[in-house]
């Protein structure tokens, strides 16, 4: 049978590759960025989903003991959500100053100005995105060499098929 901490390990691979796309497609094409962003937004939020309500809610009602770790794992979704949150306004403004950009050409202070504001912004939302692969490669990190091998161990055979087939359902 295939084990918690495998199937998890895909999905954070997965993760990652989109991640690698979207750092990527920040330096070299940046019409796709936003799409780009929004698919890894989505994937990212989908694979909490996972753990919080089918991984955490099952070994919290099943391992017959609280595992600590799921509530440090909880706040780490949180925050990451929120630094997706500032990306997602950064690029909202971002967009809005590029398309405001050529009718201020006219007006060569406001558009310098428009400019400045633009690679200010685009470099809040490269520290943000690099503070969200750090934060994510150490909660993976964790998760696959300690948590989910963990729940491996600890888990029924019938709670593992469970968070198993549940898993890949959403994944699809």
């Amino acid at each position: 049978m295939e084990r918690i901490s495998d199937a998890m390990l895909r999905e954070h691979k997965r993760l990652h590759d989109i991640l690698e796309r979207l750092e990527e497609s920040l330096e070299y094409d940046n019409k796709n960025w936003k799409e780009l962003f929004n698919k890894f937004k989505w994937s990212l939020k989908k694979h909490f989903f996972i753990e919080e309500k089918v991984i955490f809610e099952i070994c919290n009602s099943n391992c017959g003991e609280k595992i600590p770790e799921i509530f440090n794992l909880m706040k780490e979704h949180g925050e990451i959500i929120y630094l997706m949150s500032k990306i997602d306004s950064e690029l909202n403004v971002i967009v809005k100053a590029i398309n405001f950009l050529p009718s201020t050409m006219a007006f060569p202070n406001k558009s310098r100005r428009r400019m400045v504001d633009i690679s200010v912004l685009d470099y809040n939302l490269r520290k943000n995105l690099l503070e969200i692969k750090e934060k994510l490669i150490k909660h993976s990190n964790f998760e696959d060499n300690n948590f989910y091998p963990l729940l491996d161990e600890k888990l029924s055979e019938e709670r593992k098929l469970e968070i198993l087939s549940r898993v890949k359902e959403i994944v699809r």
